[in-house]
C-alpha cells in the first residue's frame, strides 16, 4: 500500500514558516529568505481554496512583500472589515489590515469575495495596488517604529515578480489589499532580538508576544500600548498561547518547565512539571489551549515534548494533555521517534495535530489522543506550520465535503498541503459493507460444505 500523503495545493519559490486559514475559502502563507542577500523574497500570499470533483486546488489572489525580513511567526483574526495579521519580523511585530477589494456574499466567514467579475482593470483599481499606511500618533510607545511610505505600483510589481518566479499566472487576480498598521519592537536580546511567538486573545483586545530575550510582553490591541512585561524565563520563549477565556497565558522554553501566568497582571500561576521518561531528559517544544465542546468557559492544554539531546536511539517524543483545573497531566501519548516541530488544535477543540522534523503530519482526537491520520514524510523537510480549516459544518457548506477535519501544512520545502480526516460515519459504513460481504461469503461456504 502506498504511504498516505497530503494533497499539494501550492509550491512557492521561498521557504514557508506560517500558514493561517482565513475562513473556509482562503488561507494565508508567509516566509522567505530573511535578511540574507540570496535573492529569495520575503513574502505573504493569500490563496483562494476551491474543490473540484475529488480534488482541491488553490489560486493566489494577493501578494505582499515584507521587505528585508521574513515572517517567521504570525497570528490572525477576522472582523467585519476583513482580517488582521500580526507578523513576526525578527525583533519586530508588524500589524496589517487585510481588506477585500470587492464584496462577496457572507456565506462562510466574516469576509468573503467572489473570484473575479470579468471586468478590465481601471485607473482606480491601479491606485488600489499601493500599500497604504495608517498615521501613528507621535506620543506612542518608544518601542513603536516609524513606517515608511510605499511607492505607488509597488504591490503590483511585487505580485507580478512572484507570479513569474513561482510559475503561477503572470496576472494575479488581486482580491485583497494589505494596509500597514502599527509596528512594535517586541524583543531586545543583546545578540539581536527575535520574536518567536505571537497570539491574540479571543476577544482581540490583547496581543501577546515572546522571544529570544525570555520576556513575556502583553500589548493592548489595537492601540499597541504595552501593558506589562515579565521576565518569564532565563532562556528563550519558544512558544506561548492564551486561553480561550483570556485569563491565562502559557509559555514554553528550551530549558525548564512550561509556566502558566495570569493575563491581567503577569503574575505566575504554576509551573507544569513533566517527568522525564525512561531516564531521558525532555524539554517542552509547543503549547496550545483548546476549548472543550466549543466553549470558551472550559479548556484543555496541549504541549509537545522532545528529547533535550538527540541520539542514534529511537527515543519517543510525546503529546501531553493537561487538566487546566488541577494543572496535572491527564493523558500522555507517544508520537514516535520523529522529533516534533509544530502543533495545532481545531477551532472546536476536537482535533490536535503535530508536525515533525522529517516532514510527517499526524492528527489525533483531542479527547482520547487516538491517532486518526498520519502522512509520513509528506513534506521533504521539517514541517514549520499547521492550521485547521474551520469546523466540519462550515467546511462542508463551503466545499460539499464529508470530512471531520481538514488541516493545512507548510514546510521549508516550499510546499502547502491539505490533509483530511474522513468522517467517522463514513468509516463505519465501510466496515458495515465489508462485514456484510464477509458474512455472505461465510454463509455460502457453509452451505457448500453441507452440500445445500
Amino acid at each position: 500500500m502506498a504511504p498516505r500523503r497530503g494533497i499539494t495545493l501550492a509550491k512557492t519559490d521561498f521557504p514557508l514558516y506560517v500558514v493561517r486559514s482565513l475562513g473556509c475559502n482562503y488561507f494565508l502563507i508567509a516566509g522567505g529568505g530573511g535578511c540574507a542577500k540570496t535573492g529569495v523574497s520575503n513574502t505573504v500570499k493569500i490563496f483562494e481554496l476551491n474543490s473540484t470533483g475529488p480534488s482541491y486546488e488553490a489560486k493566489c489572489v494577493s501578494v505582499c512583500d515584507t521587505g528585508s525580513k521574513a515572517t517567521m511567526n504570525a497570528a490572525t483574526f477576522g472582523n467585519e472589515k476583513g482580517y488582521v495579521l500580526a507578523a513576526g519580523l525578527e525583533e519586530e511585530c508588524q500589524l496589517y489590515s487585510i481588506k477585500p477589494l470587492k464584496e462577496k456574499p457572507d456565506n462562510i466567514g466574516p469576509v468573503r469575495q467572489e473570484a473575479g467579475d470579468g471586468r478590465e482593470e481601471t485607473a482606480d483599481d491601479k491606485k488600489d495596488t499601493t500599500l497604504r499606511h495608517r498615521h501613528v500618533p507621535k506620543d506612542t510607545q518608544p518601542e513603536k517604529l516609524k513606517k515608511t511610505s510605499t511607492a505607488k505600483g509597488e504591490d503590483k510589481s511585487i505580485k507580478d515578480k512572484h507570479s513569474q518566479q513561482s510559475g503561477e499566472a503572470t496576472e494575479v487576480e488581486r482580491m485583497f489589499e494589505f494596509e500597514k498598521l502599527g509596528c512594535i519592537l517586541t524583543d531586545f536580546h543583546a545578540d539581536g532580538g527575535f520574536q518567536k511567538a505571537v497570539r491574540f486573545s479571543s476577544d482581540k483586545s490583547l496581543l501577546v508576544t515572546g522571544g529570544a530575550d525570555g520576556f513575556l510582553r502583553v500589548w493592548k490591541h489595537p492601540s499597541l500600548e504595552k501593558l506589562y512585561e515579565v521576565k518569564a524565563h532565563s532562556g528563550e520563549i519558544d512558544d506561548l498561547d492564551i486561553s480561550p477565556a483570556g485569563d491565562k497565558i502559557v509559555t514554553v522554553l528550551k530549558e525548564g518547565q512550561p509556566k502558566v501566568w495570569q493575563t491581567k497582571d503577569g503574575s505566575a500561576v504554576v509551573d507544569l512539571p513533566w517527568e522525564d521518561q525512561g531516564g531521558i531528559a525532555y524539554r517542552s517544544r509547543n503549547c496550545r489551549f483548546a476549548p472543550v465542546d466549543g466553549s470558551t468557559k472550559a479548556c484543555t492544554l496541549f504541549t509537545t515534548h522532545i528529547p533535550k539531546q538527540r541520539s542514534g536511539k529511537h527515543v519517543p517524543c510525546y503529546l501531553t494533555k493537561w487538566n487546566t483545573k488541577t494543572w496535572s497531566v491527564e493523558k500522555l501519548q507517544s508520537t514516535g521517534s520523529e522529533v516534533l516541530s509544530c502543533l495545532a488544535v481545531s477551532d472546536e477543540g476536537k482535533f490536535v495535530a503535530v508536525g515533525t522534523i522529517p516532514g510527517d503530519v499526524i492528527i489525533y482526537i483531542a479527547f482520547s489522543l487516538q491517532r486518526v491520520y498520519r502522512a509520513q514524510a509528506t513534506h521533504g523537510i521539517f514541517v514549520t506550520g499547521l492550521d485547521f480549516l474551520p469546523s466540519r459544518k462550515e467546511s462542508q457548506a463551503a466545499h460539499a465535503r464529508a470530512h471531520d477535519a481538514s488541516l493545512l501544512s507548510v514546510s521549508a520545502d516550499n510546499q502547502v498541503q491539505i490533509h483530511h480526516v474522513p468522517c467517522r460515519t463514513m468509516i463505519s459504513v465501510v466496515w458495515v459493507i465489508i462485514g456484510f460481504v464477509l458474512a455472505l461469503l461465510m454463509a455460502y461456504m457453509l452451505l457448500d460444505t453441507v452440500g445445500l
